[in-house]
């Protein structure tokens, strides 16, 4: 009575049981029996929580669409305080595989006929394997099983009634199910989930479905396309000569490129396929086989949506101008990947330089003593001169240009700085420094005039 001292302490005094059950759908529990034999009441609080429907009425427990409507807002557990009779009913049991799959584990597989003999579907046909009746007197065509095709009288009554079949053998309910929520399949009867027909109507619905059915089902070549073209994670779970088969394969990685990681040896080195994955996202290439990669036209589709698949590139590829303008129009970084003849390419690195000023640092020395272009990059960037061929490091206007951006990139400029030798003289110094307003700034080994 802990949940009811709990409620009560929240409870002002006097306070309608309504007003109660409305505050905390839980006080149903302690309600007078009026409330839990109310069907519109109970209805209602059922949609707050499927839950309450445990306290209802043992009457009320029985109206499947009371069950239904807790089922539904109770993620199908509901259903376990259901009489199981109301398993029989196809209209509830529809809707709450709809919820969830796990209700079919609340139902039963078992059949008996009214002679109470055990009986087992074969083909939608059920069999006792009995030789004899209850009487003890023997069937006059054999045993009641799918060999002889001989049913007994009282098999043969079974299904005057279609609700007497359990759920997970009735076809037509299955088929329904599977329908509405494919994770039906894993509940179904084992001769079920080894017809085709079945298994076929699930994986439509969902690609994973192929895991719950029969080997032989798991290994067939149409059941696992209807699989890949549904989910193409599933792919993993096939079997190696279903993963080299190119369909299959194509309806999976047109989905993901990442699929192309499971691929059978054979078809790795498929340019069709290589060609859908490049296309999805550049990232594919880098997984792709080394012939592959030295395929020019996806190397240009990858390159084009990102200068970075440079780099996975075969050696061949990377002495193409074309592409490396490619790239390091996107980026001047690129500009370390090229090959060392492009990385001395005037146009390459001109337009590498242009895009990132440190791009400098991986040009070829040619590059590097071009007056115009490392002046255009230390006017971006003063700590460019850096970068630049030594004798122009000392050269009056990139100094210039290069402290005009940057002040103290004079430090990378001439090594020793201000020393006699390095051919910039006192006057540009004293100059430089006056109007710049970097007097005091300079090393000590520098007099600097006033």
């Amino acid at each position: 009575m802990q949940g009811l001292a709990h409620l009560d302490e929240e409870a002002p005094v006097g306070e309608p049981w309504d007003v109660r059950i409305d505050r905390d759908w839980r006080a149903i529990e302690y309600a007078p029996e009026s409330f839990r034999k109310d069907r519109d009441f109970m209805l209602k609080l059922c949609k707050v929580s499927g839950y309450a429907f445990e306290f209802a009425d043992e009457e009320l427990q029985e109206d499947w669409k009371l069950v239904l409507q807790a089922a539904r807002h109770s993620f199908g557990d509901a259903l376990k305080w259901a009489p199981k009779e109301l398993h029989r009913n196809r209209d509830l049991m529809l809707g709450c595989v709809e919820v969830s799959q796990e209700v079919m584990k609340l139902v039963s597989n078992k059949a008996y006929n009214d002679e109470e003999a055990k009986i087992k579907s074969t083909a939608g046909v059920f069999f006792c394997y009995r030789r004899g009746g209850k009487d003890g007197v023997p069937f006059p065509k054999g045993a009641c099983n799918p060999t002889t095709g001989f049913q007994c009288e009282s098999c043969l009554r079974f299904l005057d009634d279609p609700e007497n079949c359990p759920l997970p053998q009735d076809r037509s309910f299955i088929k329904k199910a599977l329908d509405k929520n494919w994770k039906v399949l894993k509940y179904a009867d084992k001769e079920l989930r080894a017809e085709k027909e079945i298994v076929m109507v699930a994986v439509k619905s969902g690609g994973f479905a192929i895991m719950f059915a029969s080997e032989e089902l798991q290994a067939d070549r149409e059941v696992a396309l209807e699989a890949a073209r549904q989910t193409w994670q599933v792919f993993q779970q096939l079997s190696r000569k279903l993963r080299a088969d190119k369909e299959i394969a194509d309806a999976a990685v047109r989905q993901d490129w990442h699929v192309i990681k499971l691929f059978a040896k054979e078809l790795k080195a498929n340019v069709d396929l290589a060609r859908i994955a490049v296309k999805q996202s550049w990232q594919s290439f880098q997984f792709l086989p080394k012939e592959l990669r030295g395929n020019r036209s996806l190397a240009k589709e990858a390159v084009q949506q990102d200068w970075r698949a440079y780099e996975h590139m075969a050696k061949e590829l990377k002495e193409d101008k074309e592409l490396a303008m490619i790239a390091v129009t996107q980026s001047g970084q690129a500009l370390q990947l090229v090959a060392a003849s492009l990385k001395a390419d005037l146009d390459v690195a001109g337009v590498a330089i242009r895009q990132d000023w440190s791009a400098l640092k991986h040009a070829a020395l040619n590059i590097k003593t071009d007056e115009a272009i490392v002046l255009g990059a230390v006017e971006t960037n003063g700590f460019a001169i850096k970068h630049a061929a030594e004798d122009l490091k000392c050269r009056e206007p990139l100094v210039a240009a290069a402290m005009a951006q940057q002040w103290p990139s004079l430090d990378v400029a001439v090594n020793p700085l201000f020393h006699e030798q390095d051919g910039l003289n006192f006057e540009f110094w004293k100059s430089f420094s006056l109007q710049s307003g970097i007097k005091g700034k300079l090393k000590p080994s520098v007099a600097i005039g006033v």
